[in-house]
């Protein structure tokens, strides 16, 4: 399918937000809102649209974003990192870089003081942690997803 310059309109406004109405998109480009749904459905036939998500944010449900930069060396993995990590959340997002640098983003509930960052600290060694970050935002750019972590933990077993 080739798109065209009204297709490429519709697609970032899906993007920013999927529940845009037809209507709004097509009174934003100059089409009718019929008109808008025959090419949504045509992208979606020929697969140049896959799904539409929804994507929830951790911190309503409580839980903050803590983010871990690592620094391997002495012989411990990349895999050893993952496992490690997952001890203190829920494992979200995960770039192992080369010059041995592993960043890691985890979901936690508890928070995050100081006793359990130095334990975190301990449990990756021989790996020196950079610094960790912890933010009480969206997880954002993270892209949380295996269905936003079972929509937090099923609303953080119903609060």
């Amino acid at each position: 399918m080739i798109l065209d310059k009204n297709d490429l309109t519709i697609l970032p406004a899906f993007a920013r937000d999927c529940r845009t109405s037809y209507s709004s998109i097509g009174s934003q480009i100059g089409l009718t809102s019929k008109s808008v749904k025959a090419r949504v459905k045509k992208m979606v036939r020929s697969g140049i649209i896959e799904k539409f998500v929804v994507r929830v944010n951790p911190a309503v449900f409580g839980y903050r974003t803590a983010i871990v930069l690592i620094r391997t060396s002495n012989g411990i993995t990349k895999d050893d990192v993952i496992q490690r990590v997952k001890e203190f959340g829920d494992l979200v997002y995960h770039a192992h870089h080369v010059g041995s640098t592993s960043v890691a983003a985890l979901i936690i509930k508890k928070p995050l003081d100081e006793k359990i960052i130095q334990s975190l600290n301990d449990r990756l060694k021989p790996a020196t942690v950079v610094r960790t970050s912890v933010v009480e935002l969206s997880v954002a750019s993270t892209d949380l997803s295996e269905t936003d972590l079972r929509i937090i933990k099923s609303a953080a077993i119903r609060c």
